[in-house]
């Protein structure tokens, strides 16, 4: 009786964790179908300049890239720093990015300042980071995106095949939606991946 009561519970317990299972979104949803409005409050100074080209980087897990050499493709770009809450909490949706749309044409590239050079391999294990990463010690690059009244060195700036400027996040944490963990919706988020999109099917 009681290893019949025993494979009861078993088997009642496997069909309520299959139903838990099968129930979480591990797919991306649908895109909308209109495009989601974000734009921080410095979209305007930037968008649809030519972004300026990488200066005194140094790469750490990939060959040295120039935007000028990746002209055809899409980049997006995203500066933070080892240790950075706000950094870390994005790198998830960085990585899904680079890993939804590499093989479509998207570049992600990762520059890191204000950090040693040693300590970075570690990091970039630590968050699963599998895109590119430069280090801007002297932050020469930096400078050249920094948005003049942002609290926040994390910029991230998506640039299009013919190298301009076609979507900015002024800093602090790109938030990851719900379905991948976020604990709310993430506006940013949706709009960057439109535009990613919209770049990827655009004529170089």
């Amino acid at each position: 009786m009681y290893s019949i009561d025993k494979l009861a519970l078993s088997t009642v317990a496997f069909a309520v964790l299959l139903v838990f299972v099968t129930s979480c979104r591990i797919e991306p949803p649908p895109l909308p179908a209109k495009i989601i409005h974000w734009k921080p409050a410095q979209e305007g100074k930037f968008i649809g300049k030519r972004a300026p080209e990488f200066v005194e980087l140094t790469w750490i897990n990939s060959k040295p890239l120039l935007l000028s050499a990746l002209k055809g493709k899409p980049v997006l770009i995203r500066f933070w720093r080892v240790g950075c809450p706000r950094c870390e909490e994005s790198m998830p949706a960085l990585e899904y990015f680079n890993r939804t749309y590499a093989q479509k044409g998207l570049v992600v590239i990762g520059i890191v300042i204000e950090a040693q050079k040693e300590v970075i391999p570690d990091a970039l294990q630590k968050l699963g980071v599998r895109f590119p990463v430069a280090l801007d010690r002297n932050g020469v690059t930096l400078k050249k995106y920094k948005f003049e009244n942002s609290n926040y060195s994390s910029v991230a700036v998506l640039v299009d095949k013919k190298g301009i400027i076609r979507w900015v996040h002024p800093g602090g944490t790109l938030d990851p939606p719900r379905w991948m963990g976020g604990n709310e919706d993430s506006p940013a988020f949706d709009s960057l991946e439109w535009e990613i999109n919209k770049a990827i099917g655009e004529k170089d």
